[in-house]
């Protein structure tokens, strides 16, 4: 699974379906600054109308990466250690990840 594969597949589809109920909606690839670090590959995704964020390649890889050695999600708590800020400052982004690999398995 690439970033590519992944902008592909949600260009095809662009809803999001969350973990706990809910959609959010793919609005584009993009780049993001977690804590001043810049990451050229994210997903920028819509909350509603007027919010939206960002969720880094990194993340969504290591849930893909996560399922093919244990066959299961990682749980966001497994997650913080590698993903402290963004999963911190963004806590969608955990569901999001999850979301998207889901396509690929």
């Amino acid at each position: 699974m690439t970033f590519d594969d992944i902008n592909q597949t949600l260009n095809n589809d662009p809803i999001l379906p969350l973990i706990q109920g809910g959609n959010y909606t793919f609005i584009e690839p993009s780049s993001t600054r977690i804590n001043g670090i810049t990451f050229e590959n994210a997903i920028h995704y819509r909350i509603s109308a007027t919010n939206s964020k960002r969720v880094t390649f990194e993340l969504i890889r290591a849930v893909y990466d996560f399922h093919l050695l244990n066959n299961a999600f990682p749980t966001r708590a497994e997650l913080m250690q590698l993903f402290t800020d963004e999963i911190r400052s963004r806590p969608c982004n955990y569901s999001v990840a999850v979301s998207i690999v889901r396509r690929f398995i």
